[in-house]
């Protein structure tokens, strides 16, 4: 197995807060209030989205058509992947939304903040579902791969709820209470969290037993994600398990095997966070056609042209202009915004009272 750099991209002016990947695209936003879209088989930037007003915080894609994006300020956002518009803006956090999470199944989003809530969205009708008052500040949240359980991560703890009951199935805490900076369920059953202490633990969500620890970073552990064993041969996981770190470093690990990485690379750059895409090939031509339309440049271009109509209105006004000019029509272009009362006495003023007087002076003077 071989790690290989295939596209670097600067798109952001600021630190890059969150990534999500699905199909052909993968999204980034960060601290620009940017959204950008890149195109996974083309490997480049397709466009980007300006509608949030604060720090993106978190992305997630339903399934490979709609992105949810939320920010800093609580807001929610819908996009449809088709022509990248706005599909519909969700209320609910009084602070910034920290993390977003898709079920499996799409119907369903679950999302946490600042203000100590979680909710569960019907994707469905874009509405609220749930929402549940939390005693702490949920940080990280994530769904297991079947969707029956989902986890939520708070400072040096983790907890496991059933989602069908709501009921909490297990809690960790990290043994010397250090601060939990990513979590990914690796099995239905088991789940794994990384963070200040510089390791990654396998625990079980049923007993609470370690199953492994993953070790040997230089600095905290920044995010994990899941990617399936494709030509790999599986054994009890059917999954790798990758991990980028504040140390520079990208590994692959083998849950089988979980002494060493299966695979590492270092990069020239901070890592924040991670996201896995698997392009659909065959889909790859019709849906970057799509994208390229002018839409995808910046979602505010819809709202600006109600503004324009209204504005081109006054100005196309010529009749009042067309009698003007009949009297002194080269004033009247240089300064339309004169008034009429102005106008007239300059054009009846100047003509009769400077003309007679010089013929009469000079039948005086022969």
């Amino acid at each position: 197995m071989e790690m290989k750099l295939k596209f670097l991209n600067g798109a952001h002016l600021g630190c890059i807060k969150a990534i999500a990947a699905s199909g052909n695209w993968f999204a980034t936003g960060g601290t620009d209030e940017a959204i950008k879209l890149f195109d996974l088989v083309k490997n480049r930037e397709v466009g980007s989205l300006f509608l949030h007003q604060d720090e993106i915080t978190c992305l997630g894609f339903h399934n490979d058509d709609h992105l949810l994006s939320g920010d800093k300020t609580g807001k929610l956002c819908i996009w449809r992947a088709k022509d990248w518009q706005l599909v519909r803006e969700l209320k609910g956090h009084n602070d910034g939304i920290n993390s977003i999470s898709v079920h499996p199944s799409g119907k369903l989003a679950l999302t946490c903040s600042r203000d100590r809530t979680m909710r569960v969205w019907n994707l469905s009708n874009a509405r609220a579902a749930y929402s549940q008052q939390l005693s702490y500040e949920a940080e990280l949240v994530c769904w297991s791969m079947s969707g029956d359980f989902y986890a939520i991560s708070s400072r040096h703890k983790v907890y496991v709820y059933d989602t069908k009951s709501g009921d909490l199935i297990y809690s960790y805490t990290q043994p010397k209470y250090d601060a939990i900076h990513s979590i990914a369920f690796v099995k239905e059953d088991e789940i794994a969290s990384g963070g200040e202490d510089r390791k990654i633990t396998v625990w079980n969500t049923k007993t609470g037993s370690i199953k492994a620890t993953l070790e040997g970073f230089g600095n905290r552990v920044k995010g994990l994600a899941i990617s399936p064993k494709q030509n790999y041969p599986a054994t009890d996981y059917q999954n790798f398990l990758i991990s980028i770190s504040s140390d520079h470093t990208v590994k692959v690990w083998d849950l089988d095997k979980p002494k060493f990485p299966v695979v590492q690379t270092t990069v020239d750059a901070r890592l924040t966070c991670i996201a896995i895409g698997t392009p659909h090939l065959h889909k790859a031509q019709t849906q970057t056609e799509e994208v390229n339309s002018p839409t995808v440049e910046e979602v505010k271009q819809p709202q600006a042209q109600p503004q324009s109509q209204p504005q081109a209105q006054p100005q196309s006004q010529p009749p009042k202009k067309k009698n003007k000019k009949k009297r002194n029509s080269d004033k009247v272009e240089k300064d339309p915004q004169t008034t009429q009362t102005q106008a007239q006495p300059q054009a009846q003023a100047q003509p009769q009272p400077q003309s007679q007087p010089p013929k009469k002076n000079k039948r005086k003077r022969n």
